[in-house]
């Protein structure tokens, strides 16, 4: 399917897109029809095309299509993506293994990292990491925000706090931070991030280093770059 977005549209619009979509999928005669977002209008369209149709659970769901008598999934506990496919193949019955791969980090780069923990007195700390900025400016958590962020980590719950990433733009020298921005090589950002153990949590925008992150279960959250900062 090919969504088009155009400018000022009508609700009546988004109707006869729905009522297009719909035709759509019917015309393909699909065996199972899958929701992941969560969202009402695409609920509402599997919920007319007369196949097995496989939802998100409620508390994934916006509150309009909690109520639809539907096949869901059970709630997840990481909003990882790989997680929620890993999930429907097992519903399914299709074979699956976890996945996982390893990153091949000379030893060279975990000795550099190793010591920036022993260099910042981090071990046996507790440490939360943020990822402020990405390779795309709409991505990036605004400044109000993150520095709010550092303060009440900081002050109401007592965490160090690092800041990682290949960019400067926020200038947080005033704020009590270890700054490892461009410090630290990819190699020695994955090894800080996947093995050390170092962080209790990572936190940030929709970036490698978060991936990175959430490839191992490492604890993590994402922001509304847009909106309220939550952690």
């Amino acid at each position: 399917l090919t969504v088009q977005n155009h400018p000022r549209r009508t609700a009546g619009d988004i109707v006869l897109d729905n009522l297009h979509y719909i035709e759509q999928i019917r015309d393909f005669h699909p065996d199972i029809f899958v929701e992941f977002t969560g969202r009402r209008r695409y609920a509402l369209i599997g919920y007319f095309v007369p196949c097995r149709s496989i939802y998100p659970s409620a508390e994934d769901s916006h509150p309009m299509v909690r109520g639809l008598g539907v096949e869901r999934l059970n709630p997840l506990t990481s909003n990882h993506r790989v997680d929620r496919y890993l999930q429907l193949l097992e519903r399914l019955g299709l074979p699956c293994r976890e996945i996982r791969f390893d990153l091949q980090i000379p030893d060279s780069e975990i000795e550099q990292a190793d010591k920036l923990i022993t260099e910042k007195g981090l071990e046996g700390k507790k440490v939360i990491g943020l990822v402020p900025v990405s390779g795309m400016k709409i991505k990036d958590l605004p400044d109000s925000s993150l520095r709010k962020t550092i303060d009440v980590l900081v002050d109401d719950f007592d965490y160090n706090v690092a800041v990682l990433g290949n960019d400067k733009r926020h200038d947080l020298s005033d704020k009590p931070i270890i700054d490892l921005r461009k410090t630290t090589s990819l190699p020695v950002a994955a090894h800080l991030l996947r093995y050390s153990g170092l962080f209790d949590l990572i936190v940030g925008v929709d970036t490698g280093l978060m991936h990175i992150a959430g490839s191992v279960n490492q604890n993590g959250g994402q922001n509304n770059p847009n909106g309220n900062f939550t952690v």
